[in-house]
């Protein structure tokens, strides 16, 4: 693979970490991958947002995915440059009202009971493709499941709602 730009460096940086996070790093180091890292918008002293409301501390949050014994799904949303600033996801803020509006997407189209749903997210504003990162999980070990179907339909409800 040739990478010419900086832009092309670092999204193949990301994509390389998430598609071999099980060899790359623990659950542990890639919520902190998440949180801190360079380009991230910062909500408070870390970028990881949740349901309003909802205190978000680092480190309890590191503990506990990687105690999780079970699934934890990563998804990454990222648009181009100017479709994020042009509609308005240039910023965590609005990242943040779409995502807290998707719970029962979540829900549905993971298998997650509502109550049980867990999910954290960063808004990571790179250069050329602003994105967010998306964990997703059960507070109960090995429930819930992600179907191609699943997936789809999550992706077009995403973008049904950023391209409005």
């Amino acid at each position: 693979m040739r990478i010419t730009t900086i832009g092309n460096a670092s999204e193949f940086i990301t994509q390389a970490l998430e598609r071999n996070l099980d060899m790359a790093a623990m659950k542990e180091n890639y919520v902190d991958y998440l949180a801190i890292r360079p380009h991230v918008e910062r909500v408070g002293e870390h970028g990881l947002f949740t349901d309003a409301g909802k205190p978000v501390i680092l480190t309890e949050v590191q503990k506990e995915v990687s105690d999780h014994k079970g699934p934890v799904w990563t998804h990454v949303v990222s648009l181009r440059r100017e479709d994020a600033a042009r509609l308005g996801y240039d910023s965590a803020r609005e990242w943040m009202a779409l995502l807290r509006s998707k719970r029962a997407m979540l829900s549905r189209h993971m298998k997650i009971d509502s109550a049980d749903l867990r999910w954290y997210a960063a808004f990571h504003n790179e250069g050329h493709h602003p994105h967010v990162h998306l964990m997703v999980y059960s507070a109960k070990d090995n429930d819930g499941f992600l179907t191609k179907a699943g997936i789809e339909a999550m992706r077009s409800e995403l973008a049904h709602d950023i391209f409005r």
